[in-house]
């Protein structure tokens, strides 16, 4: 089966490479920005944004893509608080690559994967914090095994920063204001609904495509 390239950009070289899970699967593509000019800052410099992360793409076109954009367009503009509409939808594995963290066991660590399912739920939300900039975060909660074993094996082969909460596997719908969060909670438009996860994207923040 076909696949698709990873476009690893470092101090403007572009380099290819092919990322497929074991059993041959057809990737997503997706670009790694990797960050230069040194170690890391310390880390009461860094930001949220600062950090990379793992995380499986949702399609937009496929039916469960669009079942979110649909959330994403139901929820009144003047309710939106924080980072807003999240319109990258995906699902976090984990989060917190540190920025000058060497990234080939990662890697070769998702090269050895299998395919594996994921179930949506209804949706819920996790109460204000200062990762949220004090939002609200309307959610889909997701269920998966898998998740929870991938979530713990992927900081043994990657510098991650320590895990400040308990892994709970969801896709962001938004960010809102807190006092009104109860109208976009136990919505069961994807409930039951599966997804196969045929790879899984590292994501790092870096300079602008060139």
């Amino acid at each position: 089966m076909p696949s698709n390239e990873i476009a690893v950009q470092v101090d403007g070289a572009t380099y290819s490479e092919i990322l497929k899970l074991a059993n041959g699967a057809r990737t997503s593509s997706v670009t790694l920005k990797l960050s230069t000019g040194g170690s890391a800052a310390a880390a009461g410099d860094l930001t949220k944004h600062s950090f990379g992360c793992t995380k499986i793409a949702i399609d937009p076109a496929s039916d469960i893509g669009a079942i979110m954009h649909q959330m994403r367009q139901d929820i009144d503009p003047k309710d939106l608080a924080g980072d807003g509409l999240e319109v990258d939808a995906h699902v976090t594995v984990r989060y917190g690559i540190l920025p000058d963290a060497k990234l080939n066991n990662l890697r070769r660590y998702l090269r050895s994967l299998q395919p594996f399912s994921i179930t949506f739920g209804m949706t819920s939300m996790f109460p204000p914090s200062p990762s949220s900039d004090n939002a609200a975060v309307i959610k889909v909660d997701i269920t998966s095994p898998a998740l929870q074993e991938i979530n713990a094996a992927v900081a043994q082969n990657c510098a991650f920063r320590p895990a400040t909460f308990d892994y709970t596997p969801h896709a962001t719908i938004a960010y809102v204001d807190p006092d009104i969060a109860f109208k976009y909670i136990a919505e069961d438009c994807l409930e039951g609904k599966q997804m196969q996860v045929n790879a899984i994207t590292i994501a790092m923040p870096g300079r602008p495509d060139e």
